[in-house]
């Protein structure tokens, strides 16, 4: 039994116990939310527990290493030593992670490199090994470790779905889901035998055990809450984030509300902005809910323009009894032109509502958001044509369309929009559908007082430059002559985000904020109103019974039931242009088909009360024209009872049996309300004449024989190596038409090599067809036995006869497989075609497909091995966009390079990394040096691979290039420096090319040729025995002539060469200045103390150098930082903007060298201006 085992087990130790015996389940797991998760972890001490505040859980945060790694320990069975001997150079023995990394070390969990990197994010597919080890648990082997993973995962029920972003950092929500699934997945609990068997009755001595009487269920009960209302933070709450200006609909806050013992009603929220920033960061803030908007949009123009009281509409937000709803505080936000820099926090600070009794609890302030320089993605929203009225008691009527405009230089993701109404709408229309393209979208069954909101699941894009149409649609239940009009309210009813930046996008919505801007729409009803509801398809087969060709929804608003007495329809046959449309020889009908032939017993379906009247067609023999018929069916004596309310009425009928080419036909249907239908008051006899609306048409039904089509899905060419195995040649969907299922018991494959020769099996050894993919489970049949003109036919499938239900349509999958061999690159490229299917509809008929034979497309080329595709610096990758300082001891990348295989996945086995601006001495700076592929270690080096030249490393095993883009990386594993310490400091180090070596094709074993980089200086690296990082504490802002910022000294475990503390002496700052206004004047530095230590004098913008030294001590040149970190007040008289430079602060060490920082960005320090 593991250790956790135990933990479980002793933590119930000494309770009574009522154990359910239950067979286990293999993969399957707990459907945990990432909040649930993280509470099964704490109460099994795993991580500490913040139940009662769920959001100190963080869940939206990325991990560091360090956490991953405790986490992987607490889950597993490995009591954590509490030592640490320094196995790793960047964790000490005072540091807490040290304890959990070293033990993981000792038991094989974690690679044993010279560092740990304890404080780099932790990627998603490092988090999933880190819980398979922890749990000791197997992955499928993989030529892709990462793919063994994943699929695992998902098999086992770790992991809800697949992902292939191995390399994004993982949040500390998804670890937490993930852990929770995998103690699920081999958890266990242990009984002693002999309690179990004195449970089962199976003990063999004489004590017997009482059976225990059931207990009885408990009531539910309300949760428990501090008072009748009580609101928190909640775990939906966005991490703090820097988005881009004038984004729409951005959420920013969350908050869970939940109700005690009595519904609550919530009639005004309150929220505060803060932080630096003003009135005008944030346009308006409005509330919504899940299930859309739920309040007025306001400014938060009150209390010093810092606060908006926003009042919920539609009588107030309920909350019912013991249920919880979370809230979001959802805003506009400025452009750039008002808001760049500026940072906000909101906070809710009251709350109106009915509950005598409301709890504010905890911290109720949202992340922080800080608007970046640069404008959100802008679409726009337009009309998109009129609509006619509907009628009373139609469905799936159009309300109103729209238009949105993609943005001008990228795509977007739609994830919901809202309309606001004016009149009735909210009672007048339900079941809301959003269509874009004839598709539905979205959907709401309901309107949120005025407010309708679409939330799109997943999102739709919307591409760059690219116009889209949509059509919202709902049923019309209620409203008669009620006029209905929609607009959108403001920006943040479009909620969409950018493809770029990821958070947020803005609209442009001017031409539809205006009631009646996207149309004005009256509800059209009479005494009587009708409405046509076509048949649920659009095709029909011969010898079918009780076939409904349509149905009317009758709406009597005249409170009293009425008499339908007459009724007719026209039913006309359309026979597609051909005279030979009729009876097969064999059959009863001869000639050219009519309608009164086609179509037998028609009569009038009452669905409500299940009554039927016959419709005789008038005249008896069909009207000719042409080839094509129509009769008008009719009853003038029906005499049914049309009662009050809503009644359904079907038209249906049979249809004939043995009909030649019936699938060239189509049958149409109409009714004449005004000449056609007669309705009477029983009272009086008197005709109804108040009947919308005068006619009804309906869709076209086609006439269709069993059927099938069959498509080709475009492959695009691509090129293998001699010997591989299972390549995709071929894919095809198979699609049953709407009259029938369909059975497929056989198909055959034709595989054609050079010039349409045929293949045998010196070329392929086996060719496999899957039903959906190439899952081993969808594996239908796989044969080695290839015909002389290359044909592999399928016979005998796995699991049976493919059957496809009627209008479904079904992907298979061909595959080959090639022989090692030269004879199968003679013969390349391969082309595979399906030349037959045998296929029967569900009477066991034939059905037959007429665009035979099927051409994949692709050419299949097959060479004799791989080849390294792409070799390349890119400075877009994150390890290459800036220059950087390490810390000796410590661990840094230096470059990355994207690195790619193509036809085959490629072994390397030795890399060269050419090194530029190096000393002598390299060797002793850097300890040794690691490989990363993909942010995982494969190979650290000997210090003996290290010269001042290039750094290399040999014997790699575990290095394989597959055919998608990785990012190559070196990491250098720096030496402290200082006395009894061999480290030196380096400047500007830089890789100028990367070589691979010994490289071997993993699939065919080829060896492939040595491939190089093109000559490209990366960015510079400079190994420093301190680094100095600057941090703004204050800004100059309007008559705040003074701007702070503290400079940080970080040492590590280095030394001075005689073995002193390390300590760092400021000797220049380099400030931008921007904007300059009025006179000039000068920029004056002071430490600490209050000592002046440097000043500039400014005119003009540019770049001011301040040259700083204590006039108080006379060495070292320069002012102490110190050890630790010291303020520095800057003061100005100049109205400018000032920024400290990227370079900004050049320090000394122990009064030697001089090293700058080298910044990621420049630093705001504040715009001073003078007003009074």
């Amino acid at each position: 039994m593991s250790t956790f085992a135990k933990k479980v087990t002793s933590a119930v130790a000494g309770l009574a116990i009522v154990f359910s015996i239950v067979s286990p389940l293999a993969g399957v797991s707990a459907a945990y939310t990432s909040v649930e998760a993280a509470n099964k972890l704490s109460t099994l001490g795993v991580i500490v527990d913040q139940s009662a505040n769920p959001t100190e859980y963080r869940l939206g945060d990325n991990l560091l290493r360090r956490e991953g790694v405790k986490v992987m320990m607490n889950i597993s069975s490995i009591a954590v030593v509490d030592n640490c001997e320094g196995k790793f150079n960047d964790l000490s023995a005072t540091d807490w992670a040290c304890k959990y990394a070293e033990t993981a070390l000792a038991n094989g969990l974690v690679a044993a490199n010279p560092s740990f990197s304890p404080d780099r994010l932790l990627s998603k597919i490092e988090a999933l090994k880190m819980v398979f080890q922890g749990r000791d648990l197997e992955r499928e082997e993989n030529a892709d470790f990462r793919v063994g993973y994943v699929n695992s995962a998902v098999n086992m029920g770790i992991a809800t779905e697949a992902f292939t972003d191995y390399d994004t950092a993982v949040t500390r929500g998804q670890l937490f889901v993930w852990a929770a699934n995998a103690i699920d997945a081999d958890e266990e609990v242990v009984v002693e035998d002999d309690l179990l068997c004195a449970i089962l009755g199976t003990c063999e001595d004489d004590t017997t055990v009482d059976p225990v009487d059931p207990t009885e269920p408990t009531t539910p009960t309300t949760p428990t809450v501090n008072g009748e209302l009580e609101i928190t933070l909640s775990p939906m709450t966005p991490a703090a984030a820097t988005i881009p200006g004038g984004v729409a609909g951005l959420r920013v806050v969350a908050y869970d509300v939940t109700a005690g013992a009595d519904d609550v009603t919530i009639n005004q929220v309150s929220i505060r902005r803060s932080g630096l920033s003003d009135q005008d960061t944030i346009e308006q803030i409005a509330i919504f809910t899940d299930a859309g908007r739920v309040s007025n949009a306001r400014s938060d123009n009150q209390d010093n323009d810092t606060t908006a009281q926003i009042n919920l509409s539609n009588g107030g937000l309920v909350v019912m009894a013991g249920e919880t709803v979370t809230m979001y505080a959802v805003v506009d936000v400025a452009s750039v032109v008002r808001a760049a820099n500026d940072q906000f926090f909101l906070t809710l600070v009251d709350v109106k509502s009915n509950s005598t009794d409301l709890e504010l609890t905890g911290n109720l302030t949202s992340n922080k958001f800080t608007v970046g320089s640069i404008d959100a993605p802008l679409i726009t929203i337009k009309n998109g044509g009129s609509v006619s009225n509907p009628n009373l008691g139609e469905d799936n009527a159009d309300i109103f369309e729209f238009e949105i405009e993609g943005a001008s230089d990228e795509d977007i993701i739609l994830q919901s929009i809202t309309f606001e109404a004016d009149g009735d709408a909210e009672d007048d229309l339900m079941n809301f559908e959003l269509l874009m393209g004839g598709k539905v979208i979205a959907t709401q069954e309901m309107m949120s007082g005025d407010y309708l909101t679409f939330n799109i699941d997943g999102g739709l894009r919307i591409q760059e430059d690219k116009n889209e149409d949509f059509i919202v649609r709902a049923d019309v239940v209620d409203g008669a002559a009620d006029v209905i009009r929609f607009r959108i309210d403001e920006r943040l009813d479009v909620r969409a985000d950018s493809t770029k930046f990821g958070f947020g996008a803005t609209s442009n919505i001017t031409a539809v904020d205006t009631f009646g801007e996207l149309n004005e729409i009256t509800i059209q009803a009479g005494e009587l109103t009708f409405v046509e509801i076509d048949a649920d398809f659009d095709e029909v087969r011969e010898d079918k019974d009780n076939v409904v060709l349509g149905s009317i929804r009758v709406t009597n608003l005249s409170s009293q039931a009425l008499e339908l007495a007459d009724f007719g329809v026209d039913i006309s046959l359309d026979n597609g242009g051909l005279s030979a449309l009729g009876a097969t020889a064999t059959g009863s009908l001869t000639g050219t088909l009519t309608v009164t032939e086609l179509l037998t017993d028609v009569e009038l379906f009452n669905e409500e009360t299940g009554s039927s009247y016959t419709l005789d067609a008038n005249p008896t023999k069909a009207v000719l024209s042409g080839n094509d018929s129509t009769a008008l069916y009719s009853d003038n004596n029906i005499d049914a009872v049309i009662p009050a309310g809503v009644s359904t009425w079907s038209i249906r009928a049979d249809t004939a049996k043995d009909i030649r080419n019936f699938d060239a036909s189509s049958i149409d249907m109409s009714v004449d309300v005004v000449a056609n239908v007669r309705v009477n008051e029983t009272a009086d006899d008197e005709r109804v004449t108040d009947i919308t609306p005068s006619t009804l048409s309906f869709n076209s039904i086609d006439g269709s024989e069993s059927g099938a089509k069959i498509s080709a899905i475009p492959l695009s060419d691509t090129t293998v190596v001699r010997g591989a195995t299972d390549v995709r040649v071929l894919e095809f969907e198979l699609e049953a038409e709407e009259v029938s299922a369909i059975t497929v018991d056989q198909l055959t494959v034709q595989v054609t090599g050079t010039g349409t020769s045929a293949v045998s099996r010196q070329e392929v050894s086996n060719v496999k067809l899957y039903k959906g993919s190439e899952a081993t489970g969808n594996l239908l049949d796989s044969e080695s036995q290839i015909g002389t003109n290359g044909a592999v036919t399928f016979r005998s499938f796995t699991g049976g006869d493919v059957m496809i239900a009627a209008n479904a349509t079904q992907k298979f999958v061909v595959t080959v497989s090639f022989v090692d061999s030269v004879d199968a690159v003679n013969k390349s490229n391969y082309l595979t075609s399906l030349t037959s299917i045998s296929i029967e509809d569900d009477e066991n008929d034939d059905v037959i497909v007429s665009n035979l034979p099927l051409n994949s497309g692709r050419d299949v080329a097959v060479t004799n091995a791989g080849t390294i595709q792409t070799l390349a610096f890119d400075p877009a990758n994150a390890d290459n966009e800036f220059d950087k300082l390490a810390l000796a001891g410590n661990s840094k990348v230096i470059v990355s390079y994207d690195v790619r295989a193509d036809n085959e996945a490629v072994e390397v086995q030795e890399v060269t990394f050419d090194i530029s601006n190096a000393t002598a001495d390299l060797n002793k700076s850097v300890v040794n040096a690691t490989l990363l592929l993909d942010g995982v270690a494969i190979a650290t080096n000997r210090n003996s691979e290290i010269t001042q030249n290039e750094i290399r490393f040999t014997d790699v095993a575990n290095l394989v290039i597959p055919r998608t883009t990785s990012e190559l990386a070196l990491q250098l594993n720096t030496a402290t420096i200082g006395e009894d310490f061999v480290g030196k400091e380096q400047n500007n180090l830089t890789v100028t090319r990367v070589t691979l070596a010994d490289l071997e094709g993993q699939q065919s074993g080829k060896t492939i040729s040595d491939v190089s980089s093109a000559v490209t200086n990366s960015r510079q690296l400079s190994i420093v025995r301190a680094v100095v990082t600057p941090a703004v504490v204050s800004t100059f802002s309007t008559n705040d002539q003074t701007s702070e910022l503290r400079l940080v000294v970080e040492g590590g475990m280095n030394t001075s060469d005689n073995g002193n503390a390390v300590q760092a002496e400021l000797t220049q700052l380099k400030i931008e200045v921007s904007s300059v206004t009025g006179t000039g004047g000068d920029l004056v530095v002071f430490n600490g103390n209050g000592t002046q230590v440097g000043t500039v004098a400014i005119a003009t913008a540019g770049t001011y150098t301040v040259a700083i030294d204590d006039p108080n001590v006379s060495t070292p040149n320069g002012d102490s930082i110190g050890t630790n970190n010291e303020v520095y007040r800057l003061e100005t008289t100049v109205n400018a903007t000032y920024r400290l430079a990227k370079d900004g602060v050049t320090y000394s060490v122990n009064g030697n060298g001089s090293t700058s920082t080298k910044l990621q960005t420049t630093l705001l320090l504040g715009q001073y201006v003078r007003n009074n």
